[in-house]
């Protein structure tokens, strides 16, 4: 099995500061400055399959990209 890492598209791989497999399942910890678009705040991924882990990498984002997302939001 390749390393967990290489489910991570190469332009997301900056964002990443750990990403491991254990018996809990996969997990992805990011860097300070990024987050999980569907955890608002939240810089740990943590899925058990390899499926369910590449939904959620399609979810990281800049904490600036998710407040000009916020602050849009509230203007409508």
């Amino acid at each position: 099995m390749k390393p967990v890492i290489e489910y991570v598209p190469k332009k997301l791989r900056c964002a990443v500061d750990e990403a491991w497999k254990d018996d809990d399942g996969y997990w992805i910890s990011l860097k300070d400055g990024w987050e999980n678009c569907e955890d608002q705040g939240c810089d740990v991924i943590h899925e058990d399959t390899i499926a369910d882990l590449k939904m959620r990498i399609k979810g990281i984002w800049t904490t600036e990209e998710r407040i000009a997302y916020d602050e849009m939001l509230a203007r409508r």
